[in-house]
C-alpha cells in the first residue's frame, strides 16, 4: 500500500502525508517530519510532520509549507540535508549531548530518540527524513535498512510528484495565456469536433460571454460561406480537422451573433495527433477581421503555435510523466533518469514559449514593462549565458566582460529573457558555424550588449523586418521556430527605455544582434 500510495502521489506534501501515515509503523515511531531543500538549497522547508501521540488518540499529520530556517543551522534535518550523512540518536542524553541547543520548536526536540536520514536525488541530497521515537531507542541493523529503503522511495516519490507539479503549473499558467489572447481559440475532440475548451475572446465574437466550453455547440453557431449558405456543424473547420485529420487556413466565415449583428472572422483549424498519429483534437482560432484583414498573418502565425510549438513539450511532458507513474520495481533506473532528463528539458522549452507569449498578451493590451531597478549585468549575463550553454551544447559561447561595468537599468526577470531569447536566436541560426560571442561595451550614455554569430547573416531588405511579430527568414525558415523571441526581446527593450538593433558585421561576417540599456543613476544623497 505505501509503494502504491507513494507513486499515484501528485505532490510534495501529499508524498509526506503518506510517509508519516504509513511508514512508521514499520519500526514502532510515532514522531516524524520530512523536509525539502527551497529552489536555491538556501533553507530547509519542512512540508510535512507527525507530531506526538496525545494519551487517546494518534499523532496528527499535518501537511503544506510548515517553516523553514537556514539549511547552515545546527537543526538535526539541516544538518543531514547539508552533509547527506545520516544522524542516529539512541536516547534523550545523547540528543542534547549532540544539540545543546536544540530549538524546543523543531520536530527533532519532540523525540527522545530518532534517526534522521537524507532524501537524496539524483546528483545530491534534496532533504531530509525524521523518524522520531517516544523511548530511548537503538535502531537494528535490519531497521536501519528499513529506513533507508523509506528515504529512498520518499525522494524518488517527491521527484516524481514534483514533475507532476511542473506539468500541472505550466498547463494552468498556458491555460490563462490562452484564455487572455486577443484571438479566440477554441479546442475540439473526437468523434465529431464536439466543444472541450473555449476562451474568453470566443465568447465576445459570439455574445455569448460566460458560456461553460460544454455548452458550446458547433449546431448552434450561424456561419455563413462568402455565398451565403449557412455551414453544419460538420463543415466547421474544427470538426473537419478532428474527423479528416486536415489543417485549414484562411477560411473567411460570416457569423450571426446574438444582437443579430453580423462579423467577419477568419478561422483556421490544425488537429492534434499522438505520437502514432492518430488525432486526439483539433484547435480551431477566430479572429475578428470586419474591421481588421491585417489580422490574418498573425492567426496563421497562433495557430502553428498551438498546434506544434505548444503541442510538442506538452506532448513529451506527459508521455514521459505517464512512465514515471508506473511502480518503481517495473522501470529500469537508467530509463528513469532518461525519461526525468526529457521531461525537464521540454518543461523548460515550454517555460520559456509561455514567457514569451505571456510578454505577447501584455503588448497586445499595451501593458508596459515600469520596473527601474538596478542590474549587475556582470551577475546576469553569465547566468544567462550558463542556462543557454546547457540548453545547446553543441555551440560554444564566449563572452568577454569588462572590468569596472556600470550598473544598468531595467528588470532583471525580463532582462534574462531578452537575452535567452538573443543567445538562443544566434546558437539556433548561427551557431553551427562558430562560436556565438558576447560582447559588453560601456559608453557615457547606455551599456552595449553585442551578440555575435558567424552563421550566414541579414538580407539587407529584412533588417527592419526581423523583430516583427511571427517574422522568420526566409534563410532560416527550415529551423523549428514560431517567430516570436525576437519581438519579445524589443518590446521588454524598449518599455525599459533601451534600444536593440540586428546589423551585419562588417569585418568577419556573420549576425550582430544588440542591445542598449540605460544607465542606473543613483540619487543623491545630500
Amino acid at each position: 500500500t505505501l509503494t502504491t500510495d507513494l507513486a499515484a502521489a501528485t505532490s510534495p506534501a501529499e508524498v509526506a502525508g503518506i510517509v508519516l501515515d504509513l511508514g512508521l509503523a514499520e519500526v514502532g515511531a510515532t514522531i516524524g517530519a520530512v523536509a525539502m531543500l527551497d529552489s536555491r538549497a538556501e533553507e530547509i522547508v519542512v512540508i510535512g510532520r507527525r507530531e506526538a501521540a496525545a494519551p487517546e488518540s494518534p499523532g496528527a499529520i499535518i501537511t503544506g509549507r510548515l517553516g523553514q530556517g537556514p539549511l547552515a543551522s545546527s537543526r538535526p534535518m539541516a544538518e543531514v540535508a547539508r552533509t547527506g550523512q545520516p544522524v542516529y540518536v539512541p536516547s534523550r542524553d545523547a540528543l542534547l549531548d549532540r544539540y545543546p541547543g536544540l530549538d524546543t520548536t523543531w520536530t527533532e526536540a519532540t523525540c527522545v530518540a530518532m534517526a534522521v536520514v537524507p532524501l537524496n536525488g539524483r546528483d545530491r541530497a534534496i532533504g531530509s527524513l525524521c523518524i522520531g521515537f517516544e523511548a530511548d531507542r537503538e535502531l537494528s541493523p535490519g531497521e536501519r535498512a528499513y529506513v533507508d529503503w523509506l528515504a529512498e522511495r520518499t525522494a524518488q516519490a517527491i521527484e516524481r510528484s514534483r514533475l507532476f507539479e511542473a506539468e500541472r503549473n505550466a498547463r494552468l499558467t498556458l491555460d490563462a495565456v490562452i484564455r487572455q489572447m486577443p484571438v479566440g481559440v477554441v479546442v475540439g475532440e473526437p468523434p465529431d469536433g464536439h466543444i472541450v475548451f473555449a476562451n474568453d475572446e470566443v465568447g465576445r465574437i459570439w455574445q455569448k460571454p460566460g458560456r461553460r466550453a460544454e455548452d458550446l455547440r458547433l449546431d448552434e453557431w450561424a456561419g455563413y460561406t462568402k455565398d451565403g449558405r449557412r455551414l453544419e456543424a460538420s463543415e466547421w473547420p474544427l470538426a473537419r480537422s478532428v474527423i479528416e485529420g486536415v489543417s485549414l487556413t484562411g477560411e473567411e466565415i460570416e457569423i450571426a451573433r446574438a444582437d443579430g449583428s453580423r462579423r467577419t472572422v477568419l478561422v483556421g483549424s490544425a488537429p492534434v495527433r499522438d505520437a502514432a498519429g492518430i488525432v486526439i483534437a483539433a484547435v480551431m482560432t477566430l479572429s475578428d477581421v470586419s474591421g481588421r484583414r491585417d489580422a490574418e498573418a498573425m492567426r496563421e502565425a497562433f495557430v502553428s503555435v498551438i498546434s506544434h510549438e505548444l503541442r510538442t513539450p506538452i506532448t513529451a511532458i506527459y508521455g514521459g510523466v505517464q512512465v514515471l507513474r508506473r511502480p518503481p520495481d517495473r522501470l529500469d533506473p537508467s530509463l528513469r533518469e532518461e525519461v526525468i532528463e526529457d521531461v525537464a528539458a521540454e518543461t523548460e522549452r515550454l517555460n520559456r514559449l509561455v514567457e514569451d507569449l505571456l510578454v505577447l498578451a501584455r503588448a497586445e493590451r499595451g501593458v508596459a514593462v515600469t520596473a527601474e531597478d538596478p542590474i549587475l549585468l556582470g551577475h546576469l549575463l553569465p547566468r544567462a549565458v550558463e542556462a543557454e550553454q546547457q540548453r545547446w551544447p553543441t555551440t560554444r559561447f564566449e563572452m568577454a566582460l569588462p572590468a569596472g561595468l556600470p550598473t544598468a537599468l531595467g528588470d532583471e526577470g525580463y532582462l534574462e529573457q531578452v537575452f535567452r531569447n538573443l543567445l538562443s536566436n544566434a546558437a539556433k541560426y548561427g551557431g553551427g558555424s562558430g562560436p556565438v560571442q558576447v560582447v559588453v561595451e560601456s559608453g557615457p550614455d547606455e551599456i552595449r550588449i553585442r551578440v555575435l554569430d558567424e552563421g550566414p547573416g541579414i538580407d539587407e531588405g529584412e533588417v527592419d523586418r526581423l523583430f516583427e511579430l511571427f517574422y522568420r527568414s526566409p534563410k532560416t525558415s527550415t529551423a523549428v521556430g514560431a517567430g516570436i523571441g525576437l519581438f519579445v526581446a524589443r518590446n521588454l527593450v524598449q518599455s525599459m527605455g533601451g534600444r536593440v538593433w540586428a546589423r551585419n558585421q562588417a569585418d568577419r561576417g556573420g549576425a550582430e544582434f544588440g542591445v542598449g540599456l540605460r544607465l542606473f543613476q543613483e540619487l543623491d544623497a545630500s
